[in-house]
């Protein structure tokens, strides 16, 4: 067993390790899970978990915002990564009952980066997310400055559309693809 401090629960909690059950309540984290070589722990996902096409044979367990907690129980994970951000509540609500740690929202591409450390932290896969990281940051290292910006808007459908404003990564990486998001001076939607 690993000790992990979680901010946000304001607890620690014991990680067995290795793991062999994890619950993603994020399309990022299980995306993050399989790209460090722990899609087969994985047992549990959400509706909105597509990528890689191998998460969409996990059992789904809720949405972005609700989870069965009675499908939670008999899949009996190990751990379960959420976030923060529209995902807090439930986070502190799960924590009741299941050992939860959520992965702070991200609110630009860098801290998207820093999320896949974190992942790799919890989990034990310190090596394989530094070295997704890197990669990642390698990718963004060599985008070019946009000269031109095209005006944006993203709506999001989180059991009801969603937009976001300047505090969001969805800004941030608008801004880096030569987007500007009609709301980036909005501190939130």
């Amino acid at each position: 067993m690993r000790r992990v401090f979680s901010e946000l629960l304001g607890k620690e909690i014991l990680v067995p390790d290795p793991l062999k059950r994890i619950a993603s309540l994020s399309p990022a984290v299980t995306e993050t899970l399989f790209s460090i070589g722990l899609g087969a722990s994985v047992v549990g996902v959400t509706e909105f978990c597509f990528r890689p096409q191998e998460a969409r044979g996990k059992r789904i367990v809720g949405t972005y915002s609700t989870v069965d907690s009675e499908a939670l129980s008999r899949l009996d994970p190990e751990l379960i990564l959420s976030m923060t951000g529209f995902q807090r509540e439930l986070a502190f609500e799960l924590s009741r009952r299941f050992n939860v740690y959520p992965i702070p929202l991200p609110v630009s591409v860098a801290d998207i980066i820093g999320s896949v450390i974190e992942v790799g932290l919890v989990t034990g896969r310190y090596d394989e997310a530094r070295r997704l990281a890197l990669k990642m940051t390698r990718i963004v290292g060599a985008l070019e400055p946009a000269r031109r910006f095209l005006k944006s808007y993203v709506e999001l459908d989180l059991g009801g559309p969603t937009s976001f404003g300047a505090y969001s990564y969805i800004t941030d990486a608008l801004c880096l693809a030569g987007g500007r998001n009609v709301l980036d001076a909005e501190p939130c939607n």
